[in-house]
C-alpha cells in the first residue's frame, strides 16, 4: 500500500487542495474528496487542475500526522485554500483519535478510550472550539464557535433546518419544509441504532433488531446536562453523576406541546408563560398509534374517519400480552387509582387519597375532546 501527502492546484486561479491518499496504484487517477474541491472541478473542469505529490509515507498514521501540521487554522484562512477542515482528521482507524498532547505540544494519535479519561487533562481535540458553517452564498469554512458571524447568526451549521433522506439508495440532505411534505423518508427509518461494543454503534434493520440479538444504543443511559456548564452528555443511569443530580434528564420537566390554532410543535418546559394562553395542548393528547392491514404504524388522531371506519386499528391488537409483562402491570397498578380535578389527571396510592381534597378531586380519568385543525 501506497500513502501520500499531494497538492492540487487551479491553473486558472491558483487556488490549492491538500490531502493525503493510500493506495496500491500510483495512476487510480485520484483527486481528492473535498467538497470544495469538486464544485470546482464542475465549474472549471477537472482537466485545468494538477496534481502533485508532495510525500510518501509508510502508514496512513503518518500522513495524517504530516497533513495535521500543513493543513492548520492559518491555512484554512487563506481565500485560495480548498480545505475546509483541519489537517488530520481522517477515520483511518475507528480506534484511534488524533490530538493535541498538552505536555509535549505534539500531536499524537491515541486510543480513543484514553483520549476520553484524559480529554483536557493530558490531551486536547486538535478540532477544540472549531466548527464548520456555512455563508449566505452556500460556502463551507471552519471558523471558532465564538466567531460573531456564528454568534449573530451570519454564518449557520451547514445541516441546520435540513433532514437526511435516502434517495435511489443514495443519502442527501433536504429543507425541512420539503421533508413535511411526506415525499420522502428518513434515513433512519425502520432503523435502530445498536451498540456493539462500549466505542462502537452503527444502524441496522428494525427488524432485524426485533429479534433480539441486539442492545439499543441507548439503554442504561439518558442524554443529561449538567446543571454546572449547561453541557448535554451521554450518561449512564447509574452513573454517580446523574444519581446525586450534578446532571439532570435535558428532558426534565420538558413535554412536546402543539399549538391548537396553527399546528406549530415545541418542546415547553411545564412552568412556561405560553401553557397559560390554553393554545398550546400536549402533542399526543387524543393521539394514538395505529396500523393499516399492511402492518405499516400510523400516528393520528382517536377521531380520524379511518379509526372511526375501521381501517385503522390498533398496534395491539391480534397481539397478546406475556406473563411477565402482565405480572409487571398488575404490581405497577396494585393499590393504585386515577384521580381528576377536571383538568388534570394523576395515578397516585390508595394512602395518598387522604391527602387530595374530595370536594375538588374525583375518582377516574377525563379525556379531552380535541378536533385537529389544518394549516
Amino acid at each position: 500500500m501506497i500513502h501520500y501527502f499531494y497538492k492540487i492546484t487551479n491553473n486558472i486561479n491558483q487556488n490549492y487542495y491538500y490531502g493525503i491518499h493510500s493506495t496500491n496504484n500510483i495512476n487510480d487517477n485520484y483527486m481528492g474528496s473535498g467538497v470544495l474541491i469538486n464544485r470546482a472541478y464542475k465549474k472549471y473542469g477537472i482537466e485545468n487542475f494538477t496534481k502533485e505529490i508532495i510525500k510518501y509515507f509508510n502508514s496512513r498514521e503518518e500522513a495524517y500526522k504530516y497533513e495535521s501540521y500543513i493543513v492548520n487554522e492559518e491555512l484554512l484562512n487563506d481565500p485560495k485554500c480548498y480545505n475546509i477542515c483541519l489537517g488530520g482528521l481522517g477515520s483511518f482507524n475507528n480506534n484511534l483519535v488524533i490530538c493535541k498532547n498538552l505536555l509535549s505540544n505534539e500531536i499524537e494519535f491515541v486510543n480513543k478510550e484514553e483520549f476520553r479519561k484524559n480529554k483536557n487533562i493530558l490531551y486536547e481535540s486538535i478540532n477544540k472550539n472549531k466548527t464548520c458553517v456555512k455563508d449566505k452564498n452556500g460556502n463551507i469554512i471552519q471558523i471558532n464557535v465564538n466567531d460573531e458571524r456564528f454568534l449573530s447568526g451570519e454564518l449557520i451549521n451547514p445541516t441546520k433546518d435540513t433532514i437526511p433522506v435516502t434517495i435511489n439508495n443514495k443519502i442527501i440532505r433536504i429543507s425541512r419544509e420539503e421533508y413535511n411534505s411526506g415525499k420522502y423518508d428518513s434515513m433512519f427509518k425502520n432503523k435502530v441504532r445498536i451498540r456493539l461494543d462500549s466505542n462502537t454503534t452503527k444502524y441496522i434493520d428494525k427488524k432485524e433488531f426485533e429479534t433480539g440479538k441486539y442492545i439499543s444504543d441507548m439503554k442504561g443511559y439518558v442524554i443529561a446536562k449538567n446543571i454546572k456548564t449547561g453541557k448535554n452528555k451521554k450518561i449512564k443511569l447509574d452513573d454517580p453523576e446523574y444519581i446525586n443530580g450534578n446532571y439532570v434528564a435535558i428532558q426534565k420537566g420538558f413535554k412536546l406541546y402543539r399549538n391548537i390554532e396553527t399546528n406549530e410543535i415545541k418542546y415547553l418546559h411545564k412552568n412556561d408563560e405560553l401553557l397559560k394562553t390554553n393554545k398550546w395542548i400536549g402533542y399526543f393528547t387524543n393521539v394514538s398509534m395505529y396500523k393499516d392491514k399492511y402492518g405499516n404504524h400510523i400516528r393520528c388522531s382517536t377521531d380520524d374517519p379511518r379509526v372511526l371506519s375501521g381501517e385503522l386499528v390498533g398496534i395491539s391488537l391480534g397481539y397478546k400480552m406475556s406473563k411477565e409483562t402482565c405480572e409487571k402491570c398488575r404490581k405497577h397498578s396494585t393499590g393504585r387509582i386515577w384521580i381528576n380535578n377536571g383538568k388534570e389527571n394523576k395515578f397516585i396510592t390508595k394512602a395518598e387519597l387522604n391527602n387530595y381534597d374530595n370536594n375538588i378531586w374525583k375518582r377516574g380519568k377525563i379525556h379531552k375532546p380535541y378536533v385537529y385543525k389544518n394549516k
